[in-house]
């Protein structure tokens, strides 16, 4: 397949530099049929200030021709499979795997992980460590986590490689997400005619329920974060915002399909859903993040993670202060003395208030509960 950089269009064909973070100077690879490859695969046009270039060769590491590989060193770490290319390319494509071995042995450093540590911080162990299990993800000597990719017949495609920030559990925009497949070719651990092929985030747990709904997102972190809040559905993640096609999702007919798309993407999603009906799909767009998110959340691309996260950071935050004002009110109520503090000090409260109804609002009893049991 070829690639060549996205023609200018306008601001809208120019995108946030992976390194200097430059709005509208980052021109992005696409390929014959105008797909977008990563985010991070393409060039800088501030040359001198910048240089960034990442092309689809780094990238994916393709030879011209494609071809099935053999053996490498790590003892037949990848393996050959065919599969049937679509139709339009009327060819036989080869892709290959990666060998579950090194899959487990990513399992072992999960108490570095710092996207995991982050929700270890609210969320229960037991959930966190059941998302980790059913989406086998896996962390880097340095603490980066790995989602990766297997397939319906359980085989390893690859894994996307994300560094987060432990305390916010955001991105690290600093450091430039990359892949397993690249990053193994890179150590010479792969070899550079290694050919992959990308698949869904979390495919792989497609044959576990075959009557649940599948759920469709952008980032793979999304789909592992809702799979802990709403888990009436399969949660797939498709990795990037234009990645999400009709036909795609024809992998998936017999079931119900809902789109999630982040605050930006709904309208891109929504002309694709329309057109999987067309294959006979039963594909529906949930509008929950595009009615309920600002213009400000909309132009920052918020996902459904970061709702759900929101949501359960706050209502940890109410039941942390509801459990203390219970504790203070059982502390007075205990205590004859303290009894009778408060109920003077309601006296008090409601010959200045001239209302009873007024003093007992809850803000002001909570302010004579807070003043007498501090």
């Amino acid at each position: 397949m070829k690639y060549q950089l996205e023609k200018y269009r306008g601001s809208r064909s120019r995108y946030p530099c992976p390194r200097c973070g430059k709005k509208n100077e980052f021109a992005r690879y696409i390929d014959e049929i105008g797909d977008h490859l990563d985010s991070s695969v393409g060039r800088c046009n501030r040359e001198s200030s910048c240089g960034y270039h990442l092309t689809p060769k780094e990238f994916l590491g393709l030879s011209a021709p494609i071809r099935p590989v053999g053996n490498n060193r790590m003892n037949a770490i990848t393996t050959v499979n065919t599969v049937n290319a679509p139709s339009r390319f009327n060819q036989a494509e080869y892709f290959d795997t990666i060998d579950n071995s090194l899959l487990v042995r990513s399992l072992e450093h999960t108490d570095k992980n710092r996207f995991l540590n982050f929700l270890l911080s609210f969320i229960d162990p037991e959930h966190v460590g059941k998302m980790i299990k059913d989406y086998l993800i896996g962390t880097t000597k340095t603490g980066k986590t790995v989602f990766w990719q297997i397939d319906a017949k359980g085989r390893g495609r690859t894994g996307k490689i994300i560094s987060y920030d432990e305390k916010t559990g955001k991105r690290d925009k600093q450091i430039n997400p990359s892949w397993i497949h690249y990053e193994l070719k890179r150590a010479k651990v792969l070899p550079e005619a290694f050919q992959h092929q990308l698949c869904f985030f979390g495919e792989h747990l497609l044959n576990r329920d075959k009557r649940k709904p599948v759920a469709v997102v952008e980032a793979e972190k999304t789909a592992a974060v809702a799979s802990i809040f709403l888990d009436q559905y399969i949660w797939l993640a498709i990795g990037g915002k234009s990645y999400l096609k009709a036909e795609k999702l024809r992998r998936f007919r017999g079931r119900k399909i809902v789109l999630f798309p982040d605050a930006d993407g709904f309208d891109l999603w929504q002309r694709e859903a329309a057109d999987a009906k067309r294959f006979g799909l039963n594909v529906t767009t949930s509008r929950i993040i595009e009615d309920a998110a600002t213009a400000e959340e909309k132009k920052g691309g918020y996902d459904l993670a970061d709702y759900l996260i929101a949501g359960e950071l706050k209502a940890q935050k109410h039941n942390e202060y509801a459990n203390s004002y219970n504790a203070k009110i059982a502390k007075i109520l205990s205590n004859e003395n303290l009894l009778e503090l408060f109920e003077e000090l309601l006296d008090e409260r409601i010959a200045i208030m001239d209302s009873e109804e007024e003093a007992m609002k809850p803000e002001n009893v909570r302010a004579m509960v807070d003043f007498i049991a501090d």
